[in-house]
């Protein structure tokens, strides 16, 4: 017998031992959740984790808030136990604001960030956290992103110019989602990290972007199995090798490969800007983003920190890590999103270029007057509501104690009786639902699920809410809310907003003749009918004005 087949007999023999135990304990008690509506159990062993952490996870969650139209919905678990999907805005605010000490981040999501990224922001809990994320807070402040905007500039005029280039012949299909990604990648390269990946200079993907491209589909594999990301990557190398012909064994070493890649890199990139500061002013004053880079910045704050205060070497390393997997895909999928929309919208991507060219027409446009371009945030806020989905799918939260959630609208129950408010016990996992509240009728009105910049344009229709979802970007819950929010919320925003400010002057977008499909691996990408695994989002591409009107 070899030593592949001792280990997954041994392997099968006490999962299955767990898992009966575990079913045995599920059954025997009706619980407490049970008269909160919901969707049947798809499956006895997976409950409906398969449809929520599936690629098909986006369907499932509209259908559900569809069907049930209440602000809390009952999931089934793994046996059957209740999982919670929120969406009321009071409820929420208690989850992430108000009781937030009541619920911590997932103990399964810390051990699957820990084991992608190491003990970065996204892997540590309460004080650990906080300590983490206090070093961090001054980094993404608005007076940095100021700071940081000519990069995003730099960056969008020469990947513009790389791509008329191709154009000069006339309209031809791109796709958009590569040159996206691959902007994204260089912006938080330079402005995160201080380091260039790739020059944008021709249509090749640089070697490091060709890796960081394989991740959503690695992920995307796994699928609702991510649980196993722990186990999978705590295998010496040798054994994954000899039972990478089991699909989720080899779906979870093919993701080790990506991530040991993307670490390695990281750890290089930090010892460099260590160096770097070693050397002195000097030195870093001809480095790309001078020292204002994020972890350039953070470095220097962390040696100039009290000692008790400082964080070990190992967490900051890892936050270069953490840069790379949180701010690529996200941001790339969100950019190409609101491309595919105007591509659809001609009206709106009309609107939004004179907005874009009568900006450019006194110089630069500042910071402040980026952010305050009334169509250009107005798309931005309207896409990031309804048609981005949420950049990160998986916020989910675990109850340390129990709890009770007040609702602002009641649930009617099973029995047909009004629930008001809802007891949570201790270990009941509560799933933020992002997507909920950004398209619930309760908060947005009747016309919540139509694309319509123009609600958030000044002055605010009633159908926006005022402070009524507790996101750390007002209005919206994409970037979620409360102590464990998106930090880099305000660079995102302006690195979207660059990139538009950049592109709609100087090119016209049309939809392609393939059907666009969005999927989930816990950021959304997009991808074509034909191949539901590999992301991409073609677009047919022209030049609209070679000059641009632009400096």
């Amino acid at each position: 017998m070899g030593c592949g087949e001792c280990v997954l007999r041994l392997a099968l023999l006490f999962g299955g031992a767990f898992a009966l135990w575990f079913a045995a304990r599920s059954c025997c008690r009706r619980h407490i959740l049970d008269k909160i509506p919901g969707p049947r159990s798809k499956s006895f062993i997976t409950g409906n984790m398969s449809q929520f952490f599936g690629s098909e996870s986006i369907p499932f969650q509209q259908d559900i808030v569809k069907t049930f139209a209440s602000g809390v919905i009952k999931l089934h678990g793994i046996f059957g136990r209740p999982v919670l999907y929120v969406y009321d805005p009071k409820a929420l605010h208690a989850v992430l604001v108000r009781d937030s000490d009541s619920f911590e981040q997932s103990e399964r999501l810390i051990s699957i960030n820990k084991a992608l990224v190491g003990p970065g922001m996204v892997a540590t809990v309460e004080g650990h956290h906080r300590a983490q994320r206090k070093m961090l807070n001054p980094i993404f402040t608005a007076n940095r992103m100021r700071c940081l905007l000519p990069i995003c500039y730099d960056i969008g005029f020469t990947v513009s110019d790389t791509m008329a280039a191709l154009l000069v012949s006339g309209p031809r299909q791109l796709d958009i989602l590569s040159w996206t990604t691959r902007v994204a990648l260089e912006t938080i390269g330079r402005g995160g990290l201080g380091h260039s990946f790739d020059p944008l200079v021709d249509d090749r993907r640089c070697e490091f972007g060709s890796v960081v491209v394989n991740l959503l589909p690695s992920i995307a594999r796994l699928g609702q199995w991510m649980g196993a990301v722990p186990f999978i990557h705590r295998m010496p190398l040798p054994i994954r090798q000899c039972l990478s012909f089991i699909s989720l064994i080899k779906a979870g070493h093919e993701l080790r490969l990506v991530m040991d890649t993307i670490i390695s890199y990281g750890k290089r990139i930090a010892d460099a800007r260590k160096v770097a500061l070693q050397e002195g002013d000097m030195l870093m004053a001809n480095q790309l983003a001078r020292g204002d880079d994020f972890i350039s910045t953070l470095m220097k704050a962390n040696m100039a920190a009290p000692e008790e205060d400082r964080l070990p070497e190992k967490e900051v390393i890892a936050q270069t890590s953490v840069l790379l997997v949180t701010a690529t895909d996200t941001t790339a999928s969100s950019i190409a999103r609101i491309l595919e929309l105007l591509a659809r919208y001609p009206v709106a991507q009309e609107r939004l270029r004179t907005e874009t060219i009568d900006a450019w027409r006194d110089g630069d446009i500042t910071y402040g007057r980026l952010m305050q371009l009334p169509y250009l945030d107005a798309i931005f806020r309207e896409t990031m509501r309804l048609r981005v989905y949420p950049p990160a799918n998986w916020v989910i939260r675990d109850a340390k104690k129990d709890t009770v959630l007040r609702l602002s609208t009641p649930i009617v129950s099973q029995d047909g009786t009004l629930i008001h408010e809802i007891p949570v016990p201790k270990g009941c996992e509560v799933i933020i639902g992002v997507l909920g509240a950004n398209t619930s009728k309760h908060v947005w009105g009747e016309d919540a699920l139509e694309w319509k910049p123009e609600r958030w344009l000044d002055p605010l229709p009633s159908a926006v809410p005022r402070k009524t979802l507790p996101g750390v970007s007002p209005n919206l819950m994409s970037f979620s809310g409360g102590n464990r929010a998106c930090i880099g919320w305000r660079f995102a925003e302006m690195e979207i907003k660059a990139m538009l400010s950049i592109l709609l002057p100087r090119f016209t977008f049309a939809p392609a003749e393939e059907e666009i499909v969005w999927k989930a691996a816990h950021v959304v990408f997009p991808t074509i009918r034909q191949d539901a695994i590999t992301p991409q989002l073609p677009l047919r591409v022209g030049l609209y004005n070679v000059a641009a009107l632009m400096p």
